[in-house]
């Protein structure tokens, strides 16, 4: 079976190498982004197996969502730049699984990616109070399956 770990672990190298949009903050981490235009934060969730025959390879669909935060309140270009490197990074990707446990990282599975989807969830707030902050998520569907 491929493992939460291992698939996880697998999305952040993929991640890295394919996004250098903005800072990404993953979960548990802490980034001071006082001085920080933008920022990513990257989450790998919706862990949920799927019907299979008994002799089928196992399979579990994932989720990855990347909530894009800009302090632009008016201009959303840069914004709307991260959101796009975001969606090309994960779209209709195939990435390989790893077991980067085990000595030699052996490949364990594959997680296919589909189409993103993109949501704006910028709320109009008092700036003086929270000051100006635009959030986009782009969040991307998948399986994941064992060789």
């Amino acid at each position: 079976m491929v493992g939460i770990d291992a698939v996880t672990r697998s999305l952040h190298v993929h991640w890295a190498d394919a996004f250098s949009g903005c800072a990404t903050v993953h979960p548990g981490e802490q980034l001071d982004v006082g001085a920080q235009t933008a920022w990513v934060e990257l989450w790998v969730d919706a862990w949920d197996e799927q019907p299979r025959r008994n002799d089928g390879p196992e399979r579990m669909s994932v989720a990855v969502t990347v909530h894009c935060f800009s302090r632009h309140a008016t201009e959303t270009a840069e914004l709307r730049t991260i959101a796009d490197a975001a969606r090309v990074a994960l779209a209709r990707q195939l990435i390989a699984v790893r077991d980067y446990e085990q000595s030699g990282s052996p490949l364990v599975g594959y997680v296919r990616l589909r189409e993103t989807e993109l949501r704006d969830l910028t709320r109009v707030h008092d700036e003086g109070l929270r000051g100006s902050l635009r959030h986009v998520v782009v969040l991307c569907r998948g399986v994941a399956e064992g060789v």
